[in-house]
């Protein structure tokens, strides 16, 4: 199972936690590199 997920593209982020939130409620986070890093 996948824990952290790269999110390169950033300026979709909003929309992309939205269609994962089964990832995220499992457990997943998201590794947001830009513009500045942050762990979602």
């Amino acid at each position: 199972n996948v824990d952290v997920a790269l999110l390169l593209a950033w300026n979709y982020e909003p929309e992309i936690l939205l269609k994962e939130k089964i990832f995220r409620k499992n457990g997943g986070k998201f590794l947001i590199p830009l513009p500045k890093p942050i762990i979602k």
